[in-house]
């Protein structure tokens, strides 16, 4: 049975929020494996990047915030790919997700959104501002940036995910997500291997895989710092468990033709993970299972 696909994480900097915009609207290469034959049946909230940061400025100019504040969360809403046969089906699904999102942050707190159809999978993404009230010590009370009182710690996000399956989902037809799933890196993973059915599915992976791999180095080349050397490494673990696991050698073809098009992994990383994809075509190889016996 078809899942409902709910992830959310958090945007610490203006920096993040800015490379996600760009990502989200298909600027400056950031978005390398988006088919852009379909980009223009994306529905956006705004016609360029620039536009929604002045909106995310807007909503945070009479904000109690801290230095340490993370100034935005990213949800991304689809479901298991061939869970709806129809795009009448996929466009009230999505537009009910939309709906969740706006009453849990009030769409005063919603600076942009994306409906995409120009991957594999159709899917939206909604980018907010987690304000809340706070109180203070002397009585006073000020709108906040507190994105712990959404979505921190496993109690907030399984109850997220519960609700959100009572309140849209369900009455799509879809299962609840895992119980035990966390908005971490490994639920990025856990999502995927939920695309990870057959041959053509396994390449879906590989191209929703690398391009999440792209964003999250875009995020790392904002910082500056040694972020080439961070980027490798994130690269190789990023590929880890599909390179020692998967046995499909025109998968990892693919994922090889892949890296060497990317324009934005560092040549250091496409170095390391092409000579590792490499190794693992090698080992499955006829001539080489049978010097192994």
């Amino acid at each position: 049975m078809a899942k409902q696909i709910l992830r959310v994480k958090k945007l610490k900097t203006a920096g993040n929020v800015k490379a996600s915009l760009e990502h989200l609207k298909r600027e400056n290469g950031r978005a390398p494996n988006a088919n852009r034959q379909r980009t223009r049946l994306n529905d956006d909230s705004h016609s360029g990047s620039a536009e929604s940061m002045r909106r995310f400025e807007e909503i945070g100019r009479n904000l109690y915030m801290q230095s340490n504040s993370v100034q935005a969360l990213e949800y991304l809403v689809t479901a298991s790919p061939g869970a709806f046969k129809s795009e009448d089906e996929w466009h009230n699904y999505l537009v009910e997700s939309y709906d969740w999102i706006k009453d849990k942050h009030g769409e005063e707190n919603i600076f942009f959104y994306s409906v995409q159809h120009d991957e594999t999978t159709p899917h939206m993404s909604v980018l907010v501002r987690p304000v809340s009230e706070r109180k203070f010590k002397n009585g006073r009370t000020q709108k906040s940036l507190s994105a712990k009182k959404f979505i921190d710690g496993s109690k907030l996000l399984s109850s997220m995910q519960t609700d959100f399956h009572e309140s849209v989902s369900k009455r799509f037809g879809l299962e609840r997500g895992s119980k035990k799933s966390t908005a971490t890196h490994k639920e990025i993973r856990t999502w995927y291997a939920e695309k990870k059915s057959d041959g053509s599915g396994a390449i879906d992976l590989v191209l929703e895989k690398i391009q999440q791999l792209e964003r999250l180095v875009l995020n790392l080349k904002e910082s500056k710092r040694r972020w080439r050397s961070k980027a490798q490494n994130v690269s190789v673990d990023w590929f880890k468990s599909d390179l020692e696991n998967n046995e499909n050698i025109d998968v990892l073809k693919r994922l090889s033709d892949e890296i060497k098009t990317s324009k934005v992994l560092s040549r250091a990383s496409k170095r390391k993970l092409l000579m590792l994809t490499s190794q693992k075509v090698k080992s499955l190889s006829p001539s080489t299972k049978k010097r192994k016996r």
